[in-house]
């Protein structure tokens, strides 16, 4: 069977979670890192975006940026108590992402695992492959 254009899977890793995405385009494939990240913690079915989170990153590589993206997720929910539903992403001229999320406050969503704790920097991957682009990092749960 052919795994469709864009998708993400979870993975239990001992006291972790592996995040794999994939899609057409580096930001694609980062979009679909930020939902399979959400939908660890959350169910965002049938959730309607209350508001709007620009987002604005540059790093020194792209598995960093995938980390910097990942983060604001964590960061978002700490400061703001509120869960990105989706996001949209360009990818700038320097090499960055440029975009935002939509959000939904945390209250509206339910609560399906572990809130991740953190991103871990060891074992990143984010690559060009024929035709798509595939991330991978383990979370911190």
């Amino acid at each position: 069977m052919e795994s469709p254009a864009s998708g993400h899977r979870l993975l239990p890793h001992t006291a972790d979670l592996i995040l794999e995405a994939w899609g057409p385009s580096r930001h694609a494939c980062l979009r679909e890192a930020v939902r399979g990240l959400v939908e660890a913690f959350a169910d965002v079915d049938g959730v309607a975006a209350s508001g709007t989170v620009p987002v604005a990153l540059q790093a020194d590589s792209g598995e960093e940026l995938l980390v910097a993206l990942l983060e604001e997720i964590l960061y978002l929910l700490d400061t703001e108590d509120v869960v990105p539903l989706d996001v949209t992403l360009t990818e700038a001229a320097d090499g960055g992402l440029r975009g935002a999320f939509l959000v939904a406050p945390a209250g509206a969503v339910s609560q399906q695992g572990a809130v991740p704790k953190a991103i871990a920097h060891h074992g990143l991957e984010l690559d060009e492959e024929p035709g798509r682009w595939r991330c991978r990092v383990t979370v911190d749960v």
